[in-house]
């Protein structure tokens, strides 16, 4: 049986090149100290403000997934808004 080629990840180790492929992860595995970072999910990017983001809908769920699987592993941050947009 042919095993897919190995590729040599930044840490040293080798994984199956077919497996990185599917993962999508273009530098090799996740390792035990990586994190989540998620920044500024604030309710204020969601709804009518100046600071409306509008691809936040798109990726929420996404969002909600890591962070059920992974609690301990995600770290937030908050924007601390300035009185109005024209002093942001």
């Amino acid at each position: 049986m042919n095993e897919a080629p190995k590729t040599v990840t930044s840490d040293g180790s080798g994984m199956n090149a077919r497996t990185e492929k599917d993962l999508g992860l273009r530098f090799g595995p996740l390792g035990d100290s990586a994190v989540h970072l998620c920044v500024d999910m604030q309710n204020m990017f969601a709804g009518p403000t100046p600071w409306h983001t509008p691809w936040l809908e798109r990726v929420l769920p996404n969002i909600e997934r890591i962070v059920q699987a992974q609690a301990a592993r995600t770290i937030f941050t908050r924007f601390i808004p300035a009185r109005n947009a024209a002093e942001a």
